[in-house]
């Protein structure tokens, strides 16, 4: 593979993500291939004597086209089944997500790569706002990790350009990109809604020093406001990512570890005016740390355990958890910990299966938190 196609691998990834759910490729020769996957999960948030669980079933289906030498299309499509329940209630929320798609092309010896994406709004929406509601909020904590937060959205539109070179042995690059989000009806009877566009810039680098390889990356995202009917709700803060990676390789195994810190600016909330209501941080910044192994312990087999730390610093703004918890929300502190194991079926097929579990508190400890995930993964190229 060549040495930039290698870089836009890791360096556009983060910034392919900000601009469409659909992840970065560019890889020379990559062949036609599609994986459907199942994740389970399950969480169970306890506050006092109130326990409440949720539970998610969701079902990605991703694939990958060559359309071309340089210019290749990606897709993602995904059904979700969500549910949850407190006390005497259960509620639930099943149905698609948009259909994502996404072209790139890579010109001038791959040091230049473009890319357009959009969201067709095929997913679930009028969501029902006195149960489904619910769910949905549950779902868009920062202390839970589920693999679909939201269902569908509206016309969708991204652009990316960017540039990577190699320098005295060092692979730099950076991009930017740019989201319009559509009007859409979230829930039943509750207005067009108009959430905010985006604008991502982003730069990275990557050395390779013998085995061992360090990487750095550095993001930073601005939104407009979002409207309702036309008028201005909420304008999200801008958000600073920052992260550190390195990776110790061989023929047969590898070992690493990673560090992200995200600050995350005030957003600012409009009155029916639409002047400034408050200003504070619906979210608190936070600290991610990972480790992981990667080792093949036979033929066709690779086995990969991981574990993580998520920190996260206490919010300024009340919230309220399924209509029943209402907190300042104080810091949370979760641990994870799960092994990965993939087994080359045919040089076409691979399988996969995983298991992570998680355990925590947020709130300044006040709120309990367990869950786990099981995930299984099928890929095959054409």
């Amino acid at each position: 593979m060549p040495t930039n196609r290698k870089f836009w691998c890791v360096l556009l990834l983060g910034l392919l993500l900000l601009a469409s759910s659909v992840s970065g490729q560019i890889v020379f020769g990559q062949k036609t291939w599609g994986s459907p996957q199942f994740v389970y999960t399950h969480w169970t948030v306890t506050h006092d004597d109130l326990e409440l669980t949720i539970n998610q079933s969701h079902m990605p289906l991703t694939g990958f086209v060559p359309l071309k030498d340089n210019l290749e299309l990606q897709f993602y499509v995904a059904n979700s089944s969500s549910s949850l329940e407190f006390g005497d209630y259960d509620i639930s929320v099943s149905g698609l997500s948009d259909t994502r798609l996404q072209i790139s092309q890579s010109l001038s010896d791959d040091q230049i790569v473009i890319s357009g994406g959009m969201n067709l709004p095929t997913g679930k929406k009028k969501l029902g706002y006195s149960d489904e509601w619910a769910v949905i909020e549950l779902l868009a904590q920062d202390f839970l990790d589920v693999p679909s937060r939201k269902y569908g959205e509206g016309l969708g539109l991204s652009a990316l350009v960017g540039i990577a070179r190699d320098i005295g042995g060092m692979q730099v690059g950076g991009g930017i990109s740019f989201q319009f989000n559509g009007k859409y009806e979230p829930y039943e009877e509750a207005g067009n809604y108009d959430p905010g566009d985006m604008i991502g810039i982003n730069a990275g680098g990557e050395l390779q020093r013998g085995p061992i390889k360090w990487s750095a990356n550095l993001a930073y995202t601005m939104f407009t406001a979002d409207k309702l009917e036309d008028k201005k709700t909420l304008k999200q803060g801008s958000q600073l990512a920052v992260g550190l990676g390195v990776v110790h390789e061989t023929e047969t195994r590898a070992i690493g570890g990673s560090l992200s810190y995200l600050i995350r600016d005030r957003n600012e909330t409009y009155d029916s005016d639409e002047s400034v209501l408050s200003c504070l941080k619906s979210y608190g910044n936070e600290l991610v740390v990972n480790g992981f192994a990667t080792l093949q312990p036979a033929a066709g087999w690779t086995v990969t355990p991981s574990a993580s730390l998520q920190k996260l610093a206490a919010r300024e703004s009340s919230f309220r958890i399924a209509t029943i918890i209402e907190d300042d929300f104080g810091a949370g502190s979760i641990l994870g910990a799960g092994c990965g194991i993939n087994r080359e079926i045919t040089p076409q097929i691979d399988a996969g299966l995983g298991f992570r579990y998680f355990t925590g508190s947020t709130d300044g400890g006040d709120i309990d938190l367990s869950g786990y995930q099981i995930g299984l993964s099928l890929s095959a190229t054409l």
